[in-house]
């Protein structure tokens, strides 16, 4: 994306609605600088790895270097929905930590997730089993600092997760579980939110979404799905699977982009609050989004066209409060290597066929059931 000016006046309102809100959201004071402790390690490690930061767990296979970035991205991302969910935000008591499973190569996530979205590379899962994420390494992930913020590519690896953690969290820490394109508008949003040590640039296009809108712009396509859609997605129909994907994307890009706007100032974020309250109450999404910004849904079109085109910026603002990860790692024993695997499986709350299979495989394995904490937690 080419980067915008930034109007230094939306920089210090989107500043100061962070920093106002760090106290009522509840968010911890920023932490001292990045630390990694070995807990324990073996003669015979396996290519796996438990490393545990202050909200999540991740069992990985890449590196302590690139999971401790991994880290220190997700803290900061959790830290900024706490803010931006404030005023939804639900406290359910003692919080459990997310457990992300980050594998090394795509075919690994195929191993731990059997049924999932096709094509898909970021999951998160809840169950009565526990909370746990899947993710893979589609690139490296890199510390960056405040001067590449808004001009480096975006990192494919942190925009799924990003995505899938920021959905995740909405339906993990509130109750809004409507209107569809706001979920999904909020989840592309963050997406693409990328952070330095004091540092977070909002509002840049994820690079589906990009290519999609400028695409359709540049060779007049007729989009798959209106803006009515928006406010109810059981009004269209795919007529096939090539082309539900098409208006997937589309249902993702507009949302996308009326969100952008509706976060693009502190009047309109107070509209915003009041769309969702009505929603919530059960009033027609669309009704409820002309009552609350004045704007026809037929108009809508014109509007997010010429916000896109001339009024989209992205912005910049220090935030000095930002967490950083404190991370433990602990070695794991190579004997325990399949249990890794199996686990993030048994977590996923498969159907009683498959668990009873798994649960068959690894208590039958050759050589027992090691002597292992890890393992012994997975049979249990």
């Amino acid at each position: 994306m080419t980067r915008r000016p930034i109007r230094a006046r939306l920089v210090l309102a989107i500043a100061g609605f962070c920093l106002d809100s760090s106290v009522s959201a509840g968010a911890q004071e920023a932490a001292p600088p990045t630390q990694s402790v070995l807990v324990a390690g073996y003669k015979k490690p396996s290519k796996w790895f438990r490393a545990e930061s202050q909200h999540f767990i991740v069992l990985s296979d890449t590196d302590h270097a690139e999971v401790t970035a991994l880290l220190n991205n997700l803290e900061k991302l959790d830290y900024l929905l706490r803010i931006y969910t404030r005023d939804n935000y639900i406290a359910r008591g003692s919080e459990q930590k997310v457990t992300l499973h980050y594998h090394d190569h795509v075919g690994g996530f195929n191993e731990m997730v059997r049924a999932k979205p096709e094509e898909a590379i970021g999951l998160y899962n809840s169950c009565s089993a526990g909370v746990q994420g899947f993710g893979v390494r589609l690139d490296r992930v890199v510390s960056l600092g405040n001067e590449q913020l808004a001009l480096a590519p975006l990192s494919p690896t942190l925009t799924y997760l990003f995505e899938a953690y920021a959905r995740h969290f909405l339906y993990r820490h509130t109750d809004i579980r409507t209107p569809a394109f706001y979920i999904d508008g909020f989840a592309q949003y963050l997406s693409s939110v990328r952070f330095s040590d004091n540092q977070v640039v909002l509002g840049r296009t994820p690079t589906a979404i990009a290519s999609y809108l400028d695409y359709v712009a540049e060779h007049r396509q007729r989009d798959r799905v209106s803006y009515d859609n928006l406010f109810d997605r059981n009004g269209w129909t795919p007529v096939s699977d090539k082309e539900a994907q098409g208006q997937r994307l589309s249902f993702l890009s507009k949302s996308w982009l009326l969100l952008h706007y509706a976060l693009s100032s502190d009047a309109n974020r107070a509209l915003l609050g009041k769309y969702l309250d009505l929603a919530q109450r059960g009033v027609p999404a669309n009704k409820a989004f002309e009552d609350s910004f004045g704007i026809p849904v037929v108009d809508l079109a014109k509007k997010m066209a010429r916000y896109r085109s001339k009024d989209m910026e992205t912005v910049e603002a220090e935030l000095t409060s930002l967490p950083s990860a404190q991370v433990s790692f602990t070695a794991l024993p190579d004997s325990v290597t399949d249990f890794v695997l199996a686990e993030a499986a048994l977590r996923s709350c498969p159907d009683r066929k498959t668990g009873e299979s798994l649960l068959r495989a690894i208590s039958q394995r050759a050589g027992g059931v090691p002597n292992n904490e890890f393992a012994k937690l997975t049979l249990s």
